[in-house]
């Protein structure tokens, strides 16, 4: 699936898929992470602020329930660390 890629970009990207699984993992997160911020595309971040602005709206509206931070993490914390 390499499609207009300069031939430098195409030989780092074979390199990279010699790679196990879980560095090829991490060095996604790494270059995903690089992209946010000031760095990330305009497209990108009318989407995320058209995003929450849709999200505010729903809460103010009441078209959402909000929930307690406490007594949520409360239930994750039960749910997850239950002893299997």
């Amino acid at each position: 699936m390499i499609y207009c890629m300069n031939a430098r970009t195409k030989k780092l990207l074979e390199e990279v898929l010699e790679l196990p699984a879980s560095e090829r993992a991490l060095l996604v997160a790494e270059v995903d992470a690089s992209l946010d911020g000031e760095d990330a595309p305009e497209e990108v971040e009318r989407a995320w602020t058209a995003e929450l602005e849709k999200r505010l709206d729903d809460v103010v509206a009441g078209r959402v329930k909000t929930r307690d931070l406490d007594e949520s993490m409360a239930e994750l914390e039960a749910k997850y660390t239950r002893p299997r």
